[in-house]
């Protein structure tokens, strides 16, 4: 694929020895391979030469992306409030003066109220592709995850997984709607079944073995969020979009894709994020304003280097997500208050424009906090105290503030913590919660004596394997 040069700085120029094809080659070397964002990409420049907007090419034309930071907790950054450790692009086809009126007052201008939608030859051209990096990316599985009824997703039912690695580096490709090109011939040529009429079982790799690609090769199209309405025939309607979701591996400790970048192109992603952020008319944080505490404590390209189940050196590791640490198979009993909870703590990042010292209690507010029960709510809320170092043990006082973004609230909360790297564990004890501050800081610390049991009842004990586990917890 050609690069604009004007433009374009994501595309690889492919020039490799012949021995470096095939990502577990003996001369495959990860210090010398093109780690890079997995589209035809590049950054757009407004008159003034400043970055503003990060844009993918298409057969017709450059469609603009916008992305979220990597490392987040909440939304609308996250669709997993918790633990958010992928980067997320949405591909937007079309501007929003470029769709139709589909059923409304007939003006021909789209409104909130009114039906709009593209038609979907416009949709079919302006899909993204996945482009390999570099030469001796290798597809090492390749896996149908989900049929979807139709409604949400455009022009495929099938959701697929791609998992690939880049010289020992690795890439998940998820919410892929369609194999294509370059994968889907080498797929067949090397036996496996034709992606385009497979209908075996889900969650089996159709690949016997890695399948070699070069350098800015074809692969996969993401899914694209639309509907197609029987009452308006050759349209998607809404506002249709690709859904980008790429996790990043490096030695399987999930990294920010963006810290591989150059640092001139990771200083003009920065700047285009805070330019979004700051846009009153910004498809993604306009409908997010009341909650703008919560989003824009993490205005960055990246909060964290990485996200490690077997980090336990910080109340902060693994992107200071916590889960449960229930015994195999043990089921919730009655109305246990504190049944596969999840509890998330991270630090509010203050550099930058967007950070803004009059949302939160104080200015001295250095950390955010989220808790959860399994099928019950999310409470999000700030760490009054303390405000600089957290330590290996000690209390945390909490003012929680939003339920489920539903109902904003004003409780007051004080929690124990002791953590034990050496047997994986954190230990929580959550005390009282009341509506009067003065109240919950009158009352003692909750207590974490060593002989204290985890029961799930007043004490809790948590672990990072949640997220490294093949099984899931219900409601999660």
């Amino acid at each position: 694929m050609a690069c604009l040069v004007a433009l374009w700085t994501g595309c690889s120029s492919g020039e490799t020895d012949a021995g470096d094809a095939g990502g577990t080659g003996p001369s495959c070397d990860l210090a010398s391979a093109h780690i890079d964002i997995p589209l035809d990409h590049g950054i757009a420049f407004d008159d003034a030469g400043d970055p503003e907007s990060f844009v993918v090419a298409t057969s017709g034309g450059p469609i603009r992306v916008l992305f979220t930071p990597w490392g987040t907790h909440t939304e609308p950054h996250t669709g997993s409030p918790g633990l958010e450790a992928k980067t997320n692009w949405q591909g937007f086809l079309v501007r929003r003066d470029e769709r139709s009126e589909l059923a409304g007052d007939g003006d021909g201008v789209c409104e909130v109220s009114e039906v709009c939608g593209v038609d979907e030859e416009t949709v079919r051209a302006r899909r993204p592709f996945y482009v390999a990096p570099d030469d001796g990316f290798e597809v090492e599985e390749v896996m149908l995850e989900a049929v979807s009824e139709p409604g949400h997703y455009w022009g495929t039912r099938n959701q697929w997984r791609i998992e690939a690695d880049l010289c020992g580096y690795h890439y998940t490709f998820g919410h892929v709607g369609w194999i294509v090109e370059d994968l889907r011939e080498a797929m067949i040529a090397a036996g496996a079944p034709d992606p385009d009429t497979y209908d075996g079982p889900l969650r089996a790799n159709l690949l016997s073995e890695p399948v070699p690609l070069a350098a800015a090769a074809r692969f996969a199209i993401p899914q694209i969020v639309g509907t197609a309405d029987p009452a308006h025939p050759g349209f998607v309607v809404g506002d249709p979009w690709a859904q980008m979701e790429v996790p990043t591996y490096d030695h399987r400790i999930v990294e920010p894709i963006y810290r591989r970048l150059p640092a001139e192109t990771q200083d003009a992603l920065r700047q285009i994020l805070w330019r979004e952020m700051a846009d009153p008319e910004s498809r993604m944080y306009s409908g997010w304003e009341s909650f703008a505490w919560l989003w824009k404590a993490e205005a960055d390209l990246w909060l964290f280097e990485g996200a490690d189940v077997e980090d336990y050196g910080s109340l902060l590791s693994h992107l200071g997500a916590w889960f449960e640490n229930r015994p195999a198979g043990e089921p919730c009993v009655g109305v246990d208050p504190l049944c596969d909870q999840s509890l998330s703590i991270w630090p509010i990042l203050e550099a930058g424009p967007i950070y803004d010292p009059t949302l939160y209690d104080s200015p001295d507010v250095s950390f955010l906090i989220l808790k959860s029960q399994r099928g019950g709510s999310w409470f999000r809320g700030e760490v009054l105290s303390p405000t600089t170092t957290l330590g290996m043990e000690g209390t945390l006082f909490v003012k929680w503030r939003l339920e489920t973004y539903i109902t904003e609230i004003e409780r007051y909360q004080k929690i124990s913590f002791v953590l034990d790297p050496e047997a994986r564990l954190l230990k929580l004890h959550f005390g009282a919660e009341d509506e009067s501050r003065t109240v919950v800081e009158s009352m003692a610390d909750p207590a974490i004596p060593t002989s204290m049991p985890c029961d799930g009842v007043t004490v809790a004990c948590m672990t990072h394997d949640w997220a490294g586990s093949e099984v899931r917890l219900p409601g999660y």
